[in-house]
């Protein structure tokens, strides 16, 4: 009996120590992302058809209980052409932060945080908003002029909850872009 709890209770410890099955997703051959598989759904089709030559939607992360939507674009923004964040000095990422705040100022927007993601030590700047929908969460990037970004919300609520800027920082620590072989 002994034997049969002990072996029973070693195999539940094996299987809360397995890693979460994380799945990496390309995301047109820009960047890639993980998430844990098991915890969220990806569709990277819904919204394809609002692409255009300045605006291309790549994909929306959802759980499974779809209270979390996280959906990521990438847009041009001639203002910062030439611009990269990841590579910028201290003065132009000060630049960056006062023309996106005025930008968005009728948003509602607050600066959160700084997010610095994987081994390029990319900086993605995290905001609150609120639109006619409800209040979300904005993280941003800029790469040689275009935005990339992420929208984090609640469908079902025009609130902000305690787990989505935790769900959003986790997808974003690992983000890492493509880079063309040769």
């Amino acid at each position: 009996m002994k034997k049969t709890i002990l072996t029973a209770l070693v195999l539940l410890l094996c299987c809360l120590c397995l890693p979460a099955l994380a799945a990496e997703h390309n995301a047109a051959g820009i960047y890639t992302v993980q998430y844990d598989e098991n915890a969220y759904r990806i569709d990277d089709t819904a919204y394809l058809y609002e692409n255009t030559d300045e605006y291309s939607w790549l994909f929306m992360l959802y759980n499974s209980t779809e209270d979390i939507f996280i959906d990521a674009a990438m847009e041009v923004i001639p203002e910062f052409e030439g611009t990269t964040l990841f590579s910028a000095d201290a003065q132009s990422r000060s630049e960056y932060l006062a023309a996106t705040l005025d930008a968005f100022a009728d948003q509602d927007i607050q600066y959160l945080a700084t997010i610095t993601a994987g081994e390029w030590q990319i900086p993605f700047y995290v905001y609150s908003m609120t639109d006619e929908d409800g209040s979300f969460l904005y993280a941003e990037t800029i790469v040689n002029g275009c935005a990339i970004h992420f929208n984090a919300n609640h469908p079902n609520s025009s609130e902000l909850s305690d787990a989505l800027l935790p769900a959003l920082e986790e997808l974003l620590l690992t983000f890492a872009p493509v880079v063309p072989e040769g």
